[in-house]
Order: structure tokens, then sequence, then C-alpha cells
């Protein structure tokens, strides 16, 4: 307090949290069993978030998690009244739960396939069990099985547990036709029944039939099958078909019969397949019996298991042929039997008509492996007998021979690889003549004959194989490395331009340099001045005149290296005269503006026009009279080169400004010719009134758009200047274009208030005849107001208000004026609501500009990642578009003044255009 005395009290305060709000709902409201129920959230909390919900449908299914199980769905596979509840947590682990009803009704009823009677027909006395698969969205309840018939009965089918197949299987004691069908129900009592189907009991009870008993072959060799077949059949069904087989009194198995081509009772071919270890005659029946138990048996029937079968010699060779005497030869054979192989020799002709015989070895082979010393040719035959004497042979032959030399030589002896090479056989034969040359040129290449000829495609070492054989069969083969050189590349260049100065960039160009062989892969360039480069074109700079040798070293792809030089002068480069002027009554002072790109001016020599000269940088000369005098000034370089400037200038004379143009009448995009009216004027400065200038005395220029342009033109003479300032009224020249793929124009309306009906009389009839639409843009409906032209009755007539942009759909190509219009900084309001997020917008600036500028400009609020700006392309009838944000960047195209801008934005706001930037 103000004495200084203090107290101080504290309090605890709890803040509680506000729980969230559970709330949902669901769609449909009466779902059927299997039916996709939505379930949406709607909870809320109002100090935070909920970030945990968790749905408990009622059917002991439950879900939770974040925010990927706001919105859930569920099927329910059983009829009922299920209470659901949602759960939801909300971030300070606040909760709240809510529960609703929702009546699931099954109206589906069972479904029942597949439903039969086996066998049919039966055999009196026999079994029928009638077989179906029932399946129901939620349970099947019951099933029932009507029979009609001489024995007729409605009796309740049984379940088979763990399946959904149903059945009733009862026995038969009356012959004659039946009708069957089956009834089923769930348990919300939807019921369905199958069609009505029909078996036949049969009298009187027959066995099955055995027909067309055979054995193929009836004698079959040792080792190989045997095929029993026979055909059974039965009024009802087959069940199983044997054959019992003895051999020498012996039952050797009675073995189950295999089906082939029976249809669905079993009825068919059966045949049992078979090989037999033992010699001799083998006695066989066959056994079936039928579904009821009835058997038959066929009669007796033998085969018998032979062997008269040699045994086989494959794969009999010998090898080497031909071989050099005293050299190893090797007999050998492949010989198997259905039994066994006894003994196996092989007899040997000489070429003296010996005859040699020897038993053959056997590892996996049988084989004779020895020499033979005597040349010529020998005759063999291979002999195999099996355990019961069955023989066979094959017989063969081999040489015994001297083998050839090969030998060749080539020319010229230091090939390219430009040479074609000549191959020269020098080979010899001691014992014949040689009967084939092949030659190998080591680059996948191979020739044949005795001489040949061969060119390589690039160089390098090769080793070059010839291969001979001779009448005997015997080859020999020789080898010889042969290098194949390169040529080396030829080095050319030229140089642009030709007489080139110290500030001109030279283009130096080897693209005329080549490789007979191959290619030029590296080009190095000495500029001679201490400067290099590389490239088949470089770019060099000298920094003083003079002369230098320029040097290009070209690499082919083989590493061969060439070079070439030349001469070239680097000329200098002449200075620029300029100079400026300033008049004071009869004195004139001259100010040096010269320049020398390459280096500086030396000398100075002003000539006054009236027998006066000057050799300083920068004058002071009084004129004696009134006139006008031509000055000039004559600068010289460090280098000695020369240049001259002249300008005119009026002592004692009034300067006035003044100009003309022409057409009078000006319109946006075509030229304006400005004429200068001035007198005693030497320099002149025009002002177009669009940001744009010119020093020419009589320019022309082109404006953008229609405007009222403020021109204004200064002249100079000394120091002296005036000047005048003129407006030019300056019409809008639109454009209409139509072709193949385009009908529509966007133009901008830069003019007072008009109707739509008044704006297409304006253009006129021959481009917009009746059916042609005038449109524009309503940004609070989202749509276009458009007047359709003649129509009756007429169509709506909608205002144009100035800076409209206006879509045209015209009949012809064409062109029209709007009247001058005075264009002036402006807000433009950009709309987005529920039924519009499109703004037509005229760029009324003087200054082009791009769409991503343009969309930057307008701003990332208005205009974020995904918004549009488009333009109309009367070319292709399609819009220009740039999407703001994307990556890689869109198309940016340009837009020119007085363009129509369509413009998709995300939120209303407002941006401002300037006439001039």
């Amino acid at each position: 307090d103000n004495d200084g005395a203090w107290d101080t009290m504290s309090k605890e305060i709890v803040v509680s949290n506000i729980p969230p709000v559970a709330n949902f709902t669901f769609t449909p409201h009466n779902a059927t069993v299997g039916q996709t129920v939505w379930f949406n959230d709607s909870s809320y909390d109002s100090d935070g978030g909920v970030y945990i919900w968790q749905w408990d449908f009622g059917d002991g299914t439950v879900v939770q998690g974040g925010s990927e199980f706001a919105n859930v769905e569920h099927n329910y596979s059983m009829n009922g009244i299920f209470n659901i509840t949602l759960t939801v947590k909300d971030d300070d682990y606040g909760t709240d739960s809510i529960t609703k009803q929702i009546t699931v009704r099954d109206i589906r009823p069972p479904e029942i396939k597949n439903l039969t009677a086996y066998p049919n027909p039966q055999e009196i006395q026999g079994n029928v069990n009638i077989t179906c698969n029932i399946s129901d969205d939620v349970a099947v309840a019951a099933a029932m099985v009507n029979v009609t018939g001489p024995e007729s009965f409605n009796t309740s089918m049984h379940h088979l547990s763990g399946t959904g197949i149903w059945y009733c299987d009862v026995t038969y004691n009356i012959s004659g036709n039946y009708t069957y069908f089956v009834w089923a129900e769930d348990p919300s009592s939807n019921s369905n029944k199958t069609a009505i189907f029909s078996f036949k009991i049969i009298i009187p009870a027959e066995p099955p039939k055995i027909a067309n008993v055979q054995s193929i072959p009836v004698e079959q060799q040792y080792g190989s099958a045997v095929n029993i077949s026979c055909y059974a059949t039965d009024n009802v069904a087959v069940a199983e078909v044997r054959v019992n087989i003895t051999h020498n009194g012996t039952i050797i198995g009675n073995f189950t019969m295999n089906p082939y081509s029976v249809d669905e009772k079993g009825n068919g071919f059966y045949y049992y397949n078979s090989t037999y270890l033992s010699l001799g005659n083998y006695t066989y029946f066959v056994w079936d019996e039928d579904i009821n138990g009835y058997t038959n048996i066929s009669e007796a029937k033998n085969f018998s298991i032979v062997d008269t079968t040699p045994p086989e010699i494959n794969e009999a060779s010998s090898f080497p042929s031909p071989q050099v005497p005293n050299g190893y030869v090797n007999i050998s054979a492949n010989i198997t039997d259905n039994m066994a192989v006894n003994y196996v020799y092989v007899k040997v002709e000489c070429p003296n008509g010996s005859i040699q015989q020897y038993e053959m070895q056997h590892n996996s082979k049988y084989y004779l492996n020895k020499t033979y010393s005597e040349l010529g040719k020998y005759n063999w035959t291979v002999y195999a007998n099996d355990t019961l004497g069955n023989i066979n042979n094959y017989s063969g032959a081999f040489v015994i021979t001297n083998f050839p030399h090969a030998n060749f030589s080539y020319s010229p002896e230091n090939p390219t690889d430009l040479d074609t090479l000549n191959f020269f056989d020098n080979s010899i034969d001691s014992d014949g003549f040689i009967v084939n040359y092949t030659w190998n040129f080591g680059d996948g290449n191979v020739s044949y004959g005795r001489n040949t000829s061969h060119k390589y495609t690039d160089n390098g070492m090769y080793n070059v194989t010839l291969t001979i054989a001779d009448n005997d069969g015997a080859t020999n083969s020789t080898s010889k490395a042969i290098y194949v050189s390169n040529i080396l590349p030829a080095a050319v260049f030229n140089y642009m331009p030709l007489n080139p100065t110290d500030m001109d960039m030279i283009t130096f160009n080897a693209s005329n340099s080549s490789d007979l062989d191959g290619i030029v892969v590296n080009y190095t360039w000495d500029f001679g001045d201490g400067s290099a480069g590389y490239g088949c074109i470089a770019f060099h700079r000298y920094l003083s005149d003079g002369n230098y040798t320029v040097k290009l070293t070209v690499r082919d792809n083989d590493d061969g290296i060439n070079s070439t030089e030349k001469n070239i002068a680097i000329l200098n480069c002449p200075p620029v005269a300029n100079f400026s002027c300033s008049v004071y009554d009869f004195s004139v002072y001259l100010i040096d503006l010269s320049s020398d790109p390459d280096g500086s001016i030396a000398n100075w020599t002003w000539d006054f026009g009236d027998g006066n000269v000057s050799h300083v940088k920068n004058a002071l000369h009084t004129y004696a009279h009134e006139g006008v005098y031509n000055i000039s000034l004559t600068v010289v370089d460090d280098d000695g080169s020369t240049a001259i400037a002249y300008q005119t200038v009026a002592i004692g004379i009034f300067l006035t400004a003044n100009f003309s143009y022409i057409p009078s009448n000006p319109v946006s995009k075509e030229q304006i010719s400005f004429l200068d009216n001035s007198s005693h004027a030497s320099s002149w400065q025009w002002s177009f009134g669009d940001g744009s200038s010119s020093d020419l005395q009589n320019p022309t220029h082109v404006y953008p758009i229609g405007n009222y342009y403020n021109v204004t033109l200064t002249v100079f003479n000394g120091s002296k200047n005036a000047s005048i300032s003129k407006i030019l009224e300056v019409g809008t020249k639109i454009q209409i274009f139509k072709n193949d793929k385009n009908v529509v124009n966007y133009i901008p309306w830069l003019g007072d208030e008009i109707q739509a009906s008044a704006l297409a009389s304006f253009i006129g009839s021959n481009i917009m005849p009746a059916g042609s639409v005038v449109s524009k843009w309503n940004v609070s409906s989202g749509t276009f107001d458009s007047y359709v032209v003649g129509i009756s009755p007429p169509s709506y007539d909608f205002v144009i208000e100035p800076y409209d942009a206006v879509v045209l759909r015209v009949e012809q190509s064409g062109s029209f004026i709007e009247q001058a219009f005075e264009l002036a900084d402006r807000v433009v309001h950009l709309f987005k609501n529920d039924y519009n997020v499109v703004n037509n917008v005229v760029w009324s600036c003087l200054n082009e500009t791009n769409a991503s500028a343009l969309a930057s400009f307008i701003g990332s609020n208005i205009m974020p990642a995904g918004s549009v700006v488009s333009k109309w392309n009367v070319s292709s009838g399609t819009f220009d578009s740039y999407v703001v944000g994307i990556s890689p960047p869109s198309y940016d195209f340009v837009i020119h003044p007085g363009d129509c801008v369509v413009l998709r934005v995300s939120n209303s706001g407002d941006f401002n255009i300037k006439v001039i930037k």
C-alpha cells in the first residue's frame, strides 16, 4: 500500500475439460442381411478436437482408431435389432458415448443348387440318394424332399456337417417312374423350392456285362508291356473292374483295371498295362461288379512272353579317324539287351586283307583301344549276342595316314585397315592331296579356298589360322599374328569472320576434319596466344591485334594423331567519334564523347566550320557571325585508326518544335509514322505516352491497345531546347478469327456502356449474322449471360460495361474498331461463391506479362496452388492454361495488352491494374 506494507493470497483454480459430444448418423436405416451400412460421425469437441473413435456394432464386432475411423461401414451377417454404440475421446482424454438401434431384416430365401438323384436308373430294392447344396445368408432351418411315384413320401433331408450338402438316401421296392423336388426354409420363414426332377426304378436286377476282352500283343518281347483291355457296362452303374492273371498255374495278381473313355455310370473301356518278369504262357480273365453288388466273369484268355530280340548296338564309332601310324584308335559302342548281353567282340580287317578278332572290354561302354602301324583303311565289325543266342552286329571303318603340313604367306607385309590382304597357301601332303582349306581371319570372318583375300575394318593384332584337310580326312592348322595399322586422321579447319578484329569472337570450325578408317574423337586448339580450346567448334577472342599461328590437333578413335596450322591476322578495331554540343549565344562548348573499344583515343581534331581548328579533347569556340555551322571531330586511336563525327549548330537562330502523324485516325496494332516539323533542331527526343521513346527524327510506333496517348517531342540545338505535346486518340482494332477449329473470340470492350444487341449490330452481320452469340460471364450464377442475334422472340439483351470481357461466337473472320477510350488505373474485383469460381478479366495494362507473374501478382490467398490462369487460343480453339504451383511447371504463356484472361480462383479478393507499370 502507500506505506509500503504488503500481503499476498493464493487460491487454486481447477479448470475442467469440456468433454466431447458423441453423435452419428447411418444409412440405410432399415438394412438387410449382407447389405453395407455407412456410419457417419458428427461428434464435436468445443474446446479441442476428437482424436479416437470406437464403434461397437452390437453383433460382436468392435473397431477403433484415429481419424480414419471417423466414418466407417459394416454389414450384418444375421437379422435382428442391434445396438450401435459410438464412443469418442478428445485430446484431453474426455469421453462420450451414444447408442442407436438398427433393425436388420432377412429377406433372402435359401438357395438350392446341384440337385441330383443317384443312381438313375436304379434296380429294384436298391438305394437312391437325393443330394443338393443349400445355402442361406443367415442359416438353413429345414429342408424337405417330396417324392411322388409308386411309393410317395415327404421327408426331412439330412445335413452333412461342415458342408452345404443335404441328402436323403432311401431304398425303393416298387419299380416305376418317380418325381421329386426339394423345399428349404431359413429362420425368418423365407422359403424356396426347386423344379421337379425324375428318376426310375427298374426290374429285373442284372449283373454287369463284359465284352471285347483282349491282350495286345498276344506274344510280347521280354521287358515290354502287355495291355489287357475290355468293355464293361451295367444297367445301373459299374462299380469295379479287375483282371486275374496266372503263370504256370500260379496266380500272380488280381489287379484293378483303369477306366478309359467311360461315362458317368462307369460304362466304357478299362485296361491294365504291365510288364512281366518271366518267359512263358500267361492266363487271365476279367471280373466286374456293379454298385448293387452284382458280379460277372469273362472267359479265360492267354498271352505269352518271349525273347527273340537280339542286343541293340548304338553309338558305335572309331576315334580318331584318321589317325597317324602307331596312334591309338578306340572302337566303342553302347550295347543293351532286353534280358542280358552275353558276349561282345570285334573283327578288324587290315589294309593287307588280314582279319584280327578281339574281345571288347566293358566299362560304361564296350570298347577296344589299340594302335595300328600300316597305312590304309581298316574295316571293323562289332558282334553282340544275348543269353538266348540272339546276335546282332554293326560295321564301320577308320584310316591310318600321314597328316598334311599347313603353311601360308600374305601381302602386303605391313597392312592398314584400308588394305585388302592376299593370302597364299604353301601347305603340302606327303601321301595324298589337300581337299579343303579353311581360313579364320581372327575377326569373326571365315573364308574357303586355297588362296583368298580379306580386308579388316579396324586396326589391331589379328591371329589368322589356316586349317587344311587331305583326301584321307586328316587335318592340320597353322596360325600367324598380323598387325593391321591405323590410318591417321586429317586435320582441317576454317574460321569466321575472315578478317577478324580484336573485338570479334572468332568461330573456329574443324568439321571438315576426317578419318578414313574411323572417326575423329578429340579436337585440341592452340590459339597462339597462350590459350587453348577443345571441341569440333571452338570460340576465341584475341585481346590485341597482331599475327597469330593457330594449331589444330585431332585424334581418332584408334588414338591416331595429326595436326595442321594456319596464320591469322587480327585487325585493330577503329575508334568511335562522338561529342556533345552546348550553344551559349555565339559561343559553343564541345565535350568529347568518343571511345575506342580495344584501346584509347590518342588525338582529337576539331573543325568548327568557320575555318578554325583545335586539337584539345574538349573545346570552347566563339563564332564571329550568325549562321548555321557544321562542326566535325576527327579522332585517332592508339593503333592509328581514325573516325569522324558531325553536328550542325545554329548560331543566333530561333529553335521551334512541331510534328504531325499519319494516319490521321490511328488504331492499335498498326504502324503510326511521326513526322518532325521543327525548325533548326539538331537532335530529337520523342515520348509516346505509353512508356516508350525514340531519338530518331521521324520515328514510327505501334500502340498495343486504344487509349488517349500524350505524345511529346523535345528538340535540341546546342544548349537550346523546345517541346510540344499532342493527344492522340487511338482506337482499339479488334481482330475476329474463324477457322476449322475455332468460332469463339474473347474480346475486350474498351468503351462506354453498350447493349449486347448494339455491339452485334456494330460488328456487322457479315461477321455476326442471325444465330451468332454475344456472351458475358455472370459471376453470381457461374454461367454465361448470352444474347443470340436475330431470333424471335428477342434474346436477353444484357449491358456490356467498360473493361468487360465479351465472348463472341461468330460466322466469319473480320475486324472492327472500338473508338478511343481513356484507360485508367483500376481495381479488379474477383468473386468466388457457391456457384462460381471463374472470373473473366481484361488486361488493360500497356505492358505485357506472363501467366505465372499475373498469378503471383494477384497473390496466393486468391490464387493458391491449383488455381488456373487461361487465355483462349483462336488457332486451336482451346484454352492455353497455366496451373499455379505444380511440378514440373505448367505452360507459362504471354499475356498481351488487351488480352482477355480467365481466372479460376479459390477465394474472393481484389487486385490493381495500372495502365503503365
